[in-house]
């Protein structure tokens, strides 16, 4: 089992939030190497959620509760052979 340290700026995505809504997306990803990262998160992996900027701290912990998937931020890329 993995255990991962995901980093959030507090205005985008608070502790409080978290809190308050039951849970956390990760979206709008656009670096290469974070983005594969989140990709390899299984099912039930234990989180530690950071705020960066405000703060600098471990805010608490979570779990995975469903695998990467398209980023709702994106359009899905199809290519036909011609």
């Amino acid at each position: 089992m993995n255990y991962w340290l995901i980093k959030c700026v507090p205005f985008r995505g608070s502790w409080q939030d978290i809190l308050r809504n039951g849970k956390f997306e990760i979206y709008a990803v656009r670096n290469a190497q974070a983005r594969n990262k989140l990709k390899t998160m299984k099912l039930n992996e234990e989180v530690l959620f950071y705020h960066s900027q405000k703060g600098n701290c471990i805010m608490g912990k979570m779990k995975v509760i469903e695998e990467a998937h398209q980023d709702k931020t994106t359009e899905m890329v199809s290519a036909e052979m011609a």
